[in-house]
């Protein structure tokens, strides 16, 4: 080997180890600024609810840029920074999140605000009528039934930290009992599907979780006072989402609280029916993940109630081979959830206080 072609072999060695010494500099230096960056975030959750929440939201949404604001690109935000909402509001098919987004203003074209893992975050603040700043987030499971909501839940909670949960959506309701288009709040969720077999049949077994929330009592729908929030919903519906006769402007929902039974099959037969009607005479709705997202709740210490707006009556006719009465039923989905989340919004508006300034 010649001492020119070593010489050559000694420069490219020492340019090489140079540039790897300058790159560990530039990511030592970018984890010192990951770090500081998180600090600084967690730092926030110290202010005032309201003043803590805003900052941390506009710092997250922000699109991050070089030499503007900070880029951290080795470990991602979402996955060290809980995020704090004081309300989240969790749907389960795509219909309900639509109707979801258009109650709370947010454009059915817009993008997530922010992801983590399955779960897409669409948020938004919400001011009370006592003059209070709620920050909330809209998500969606995009699975049914009561123990695959129960997983999602708990998944969804451990990774936000909210103070009230609210499960929004359609539901069959006992038409001796309901209307089309009704919304029900939750007194209680009952998972009606538990039961001892036995030689002589089954005797039911249902577990019942109570809802804790003190409001509920106290809320009354004003006519006057929800036509803001429909309207307001109508503004932002999706256009392409036909409503039924008579649902226009001036329409106003039945609202009445009762029992939620909650069960992992879709009913669509009136024996059926009548038979979880029977395990308690308060029932209001039928679904099938209310019960999972309550219990989530509970397991994690968070506040909770279920909004459902009623879609059809859970029997033959309702969800049989006709298709004039499936094409009604389709009808009702959308606007149904559109009225519980008008009506969820309205509650808050007007019935909701903050842990420490509730009086009764």
């Amino acid at each position: 080997m010649t001492l020119k072609k070593s010489r050559k072999m000694d420069i490219d060695k020492e340019a090489e180890a140079t540039y790897l010494a300058n790159r560990n500099i530039e990511n030592s230096d970018n984890d010192r600024k990951g770090l500081l960056f998180c600090d600084f975030l967690d730092k926030l959750s110290w202010l005032s609810d309201e003043r803590g929440n805003e900052l941390q939201n506009l710092v997250l949404s922000s699109k991050l840029v070089d030499n503007d604001r900070l880029i951290w690109e080795k470990r991602p935000v979402d996955r060290i920074v809980k995020r704090n909402f004081d309300i989240l509001i969790i749907t389960v098919k795509n219909t309900e999140l639509q109707a979801a987004m258009a109650a709370f203003g947010i454009q059915i074209e817009q993008s997530e605000n922010f992801r983590i893992n399955s779960f897409r975050f669409y948020t938004g603040v919400l001011e009370t009528n006592q003059g209070v700043v709620l920050s909330f987030a809209i998500t969606m499971l995009g699975k049914d039934t009561n123990l695959r909501s129960l997983n999602l839940c708990n998944e969804l909670l451990a990774e936000v930290n909210v103070k009230n949960a609210y499960m929004l959506g359609m539901a069959g309701g006992p038409r001796e009992k309901v209307n089309l288009g009704d919304v029900i709040i939750s007194t209680a969720v009952c998972y009606h599907q538990p039961g001892k077999v036995t030689e002589n049949g089954t005797s039911k077994r249902p577990l019942y979780i109570e809802a804790e929330d003190r409001n509920i009592p106290y809320y009354r729908l004003r006519k006057a006072r929800f036509k803001e929030s429909w309207s307001y919903a109508f503004d932002h519906k999706d256009t392409g989402e036909p409503l039924p006769e008579g649902v226009t402007l001036d329409w106003t929902p039945r609202v009445e609280t009762g029992v939620i039974m909650c069960g992992e099959n879709l009913i669509a037969f009136s024996e059926a029916t009548s038979e979880i009607l029977d395990l308690h005479g308060d029932t209001k709705a039928i679904e099938m993940e209310g019960f999972g997202f309550a219990q989530a709740c509970k397991n994690n210490s968070v506040n909770w109630i279920v909004f459902r707006g009623i879609s059809d009556f859970a029997d033959e006719k309702s969800r049989g081979s006709d298709q004039e009465l499936c094409a009604d039923r389709d009808i009702w989905q959308y606007s149904a959830t559109l009225a519980a989340a008008s009506v969820l919004r309205d509650y808050l508006i007007c019935n909701h206080r903050l842990e420490e300034s509730k009086e009764f």
